[in-house]
């Protein structure tokens, strides 16, 4: 790739790169030659349409470009007295190649803080494998993903690295990143128990209060070679793919003390009681010891059936649940505000307390749900209706209650608002009318849910921050 430069000599042409064999058509190396000109000139959109291809390219290229001239770039002394006029356009402002600094900086200052480094050493972590578990750590806080978005993010949006005095764009690969895992893994009990430790000392835990939460995730590829990968219930809505089980053991205000990895079908009664068990024998062993109170476990409604909440009881257990139904008898006492948008009831009910909660921005989430659903449903009925009258379209009578009965799967949350009537003629339908009651719903949708604990022990205001502080942890 060559320019044109004036000399004093006439114009002539210097090489700016040497982009190597390209692999696109002939035809497109000028589009590729005008996108790199644009970004050097601090254009980051193109004004005209360009493959994702030639996009790529030449970002790739100007980033070599803009490292070469910092390395050719050399000092050059203005003579005292000389003038030297250079044109700014004091309205415009333009940049290129920038990275995020301020949340790794935060990152990295809390390890700092709670003496990470120290333990790397203590641990026998070459400088290679502190900077790595660094970006690991500090990576996935500010921007979570997988080993290839956290290599794509540590190369081309990060400046941890430059934090670190070291240079990620060159050093990290995909296999660095997966041994570093590894090797993070191997030291987990140790890390943990260090974590708790110094956290105790800086935040003054008192650790009154020991949860146990199980919680999971998902495996975007198949994961056909890790036994605990399994199919189950997914929290992230993706039942799809394999999942495993994570289980948290915390105190009162949310701060881990240690962590296990289970197979990922936590439906099944047996297979949920083992795995509290296993986090529970492993929460026996810590030094300082860690159980104060009886250990709480809690859960979300997919898992807190009656079968699992019996068996846990029957272990020793205590629990903090959503409950999957509403309490046959709802008390008449009045709600209590315990923060803007939420308001709480307590009921006693036998041996439990249950907790009825009305929050505003659940509400809206929830009535804008059903108010989409309503609006797609009502435009596919009217579509049916309009159709009855234009040709080629569905009028076949059993047809019509076909679609109609899966527009009624398809939108089950509002289906019961929805009176349908069809008439007939002749085995052809000839009109469609419906109404929408939306106190025919089935579900009030206004925001409440129900929080149900055997820990009588504890106040609403207790056994709701506990729940809420769950969620966030999670």
């Amino acid at each position: 790739m060559i320019e044109s430069v004036r000399t004093p000599r006439g114009p002539r042409q210097r090489v700016v790169i040497n982009l190597g064999q390209l692999d696109i058509p002939k035809e497109n190396w000028k589009e590729l030659a005008n996108r790199i000109e644009d970004l050097l000139r601090g254009y980051e959109s193109s004004t005209v349409p360009i493959s994702v291809e030639i996009e790529a390219l030449a970002r790739h290229h100007t980033k070599q470009i803009l490292r070469k001239q910092r390395s050719e770039k050399k000092e050059t002394h203005v003579l005292e007295n000389e003038q030297d006029f250079r044109n700014v356009d004091i309205n415009a402002v333009s940049s290129s190649d920038g990275k995020s600094v301020g949340p790794e900086h935060a990152g990295l200052e809390a390890m700092k803080a709670l003496g990470f480094f120290d333990l790397f050493r203590q641990l026998g972590f070459t400088d290679d494998e502190s900077n790595l578990a660094t970006l690991q750590i500090v990576g996935r806080l500010v921007h979570p993903g997988s080993e290839r978005e956290l290599r794509r993010y540590a190369k081309e949006q990060s400046a941890l690295d430059e934090l670190l005095g070291c240079n990620f764009s060159s050093s990290v690969g995909h296999n660095m990143l997966y041994h570093n895992s590894d090797l993070l893994f191997k030291h987990k009990e140790t890390i943990e128990r260090f974590l708790r430790m110094r956290s105790r000392e800086i935040f003054s835990l008192g650790e009154t209060i020991i949860l146990y939460d199980l919680t999971n995730t998902y495996f975007s590829g198949g994961a056909t070679e890790y036994k605990k990968a399994k199919r189950g219930r997914s929290k992230q809505k993706r039942s799809d793919r394999p999942l495993v089980t994570l289980g948290l053991v915390l105190d009162e205000r949310g701060f881990i003390k240690c962590s296990r990895i289970f197979d990922g079908n936590v439906g099944e009664p047996l297979t949920l009681v083992d795995m509290i068990n296993d986090i529970h024998s492993q929460v026996s062993r810590e030094t300082p010891p860690l159980l104060v109170t009886k250990p709480t476990i809690v859960m979300d409604a997919g898992i807190a059936s009656e079968d699992n909440l019996a068996l846990i009881k029957e272990n020793g257990f205590s629990y903090i649940v959503v409950s999957r139904s509403k309490p046959e008898q709802i008390g008449n006492g009045s709600f209590e505000q315990i923060k803007e948008g939420i308001k709480i009831k307590e009921m006693r009910i036998g041996n439990e307390t249950y907790l009825h909660c009305i929050s505003d921005g659940k509400m809206k989430k929830e009535q804008a749900l059903v108010n989409k659903a309503r609006d797609a449903m009502k435009e596919e009925i009217e579509y049916l209706s309009e159709g009855l009258n234009i040709k080629r379209r569905l009028k076949s009578y059993p047809k019509v209650l076909e679609r109609i009965g899966r527009l009624r799967q398809h939108y089950s949350r509002v289906s019961k608002g929805f009176a349908i009537d069809v008439k007939e003629q002749k085995g052809k339908a000839v009109t469609i009318t419906w109404s929408f009651d939306p106190s025919k719903l089935g579900k009030p949708y206004d925001g409440s849910y129900f929080i149900r604990t055997d820990r009588m022990d504890l106040s609403k205001n207790e056994i709701w921050s506990l729940y809420i502080m769950l969620t966030s942890v999670e």
